[in-house]
């Protein structure tokens, strides 16, 4: 009887785990990562990064800058994106990047 549960258990853990690995087998995803910078190279923190697919127009995620001033959206479809950035004080900036590939855009920011 001990065997017959430990076998069911075995069991229930396997089927939860093959859709987590067929999942990871799906298509292929990308990132887009950056900077935020000022015109005189100064990181800004606190950046508002908001990421629009610009062939579906739908809005992937809006993030903040860390206090370095970077940003990261990552598991994006592959595609062209919009990325858009505003920051108190600065004149706002906008983009477009594709998700495929390793692009790091440096974006500077204007008073």
């Amino acid at each position: 009887m001990q065997f017959m549960n430990k076998l069911v258990v075995a069991c229930l853990l396997l089927s939860l785990l093959i859709p987590v690995s067929l999942f990871a087998q799906g298509g292929s995803t990308g990132a887009i990562t950056g900077t935020v910078m000022d015109e005189k190279g100064g990181v800004v923190a606190g950046a508002k990064v908001v990421v629009t697919n610009t062939e579906t127009g739908v809005q992937e995620r809006e993030i903040m800058s860390t206090g370095a001033g970077t940003f990261s959206v990552a598991l994006l479809p592959p595609g062209l994106y919009r990325i858009e950035v505003t920051s108190q004080g600065f004149a706002k900036f906008v983009a477009e990047r594709s998700s495929s590939g390793s692009q790091r855009p440096r974006t500077s920011l204007s008073p």
